[in-house]
């Protein structure tokens, strides 16, 4: 129990200090969105990235270059894309 309650400062600690910094995450998958929570949470400026969202946003780029789709706000693109917004 006492070497939970060390963590558990420990953790809080740390997050406390990240409060107002820039905060990278590569890889918004099912293990890292939690942590993403827990950042924002904190007071973490975070920015996140996933290969898989960075592809499929180069290929609707690249669709809406060639005139197949239409942009019509930069949310429209977060939304073709599937963006999560975190709050």
């Amino acid at each position: 129990m006492e070497v939970r309650l060390k963590m558990e400062s420990a953790l809080k600690e740390y997050l406390d200090r990240l409060k107002g910094k820039r905060v990278a995450v590569l890889g918004i998958g099912i293990s890292n969105t939690p942590l993403i929570h827990m950042l924002v949470g904190a007071g973490a400026l975070v920015t996140a990235c996933d290969f898989y969202l960075l592809l499929h946003s180069y290929q609707i780029k690249s669709q809406m270059i060639r005139g197949k789709k239409k942009q019509s706000s930069p949310s429209h693109a977060n939304r073709m894309l599937n963006i999560p917004r975190i709050r």
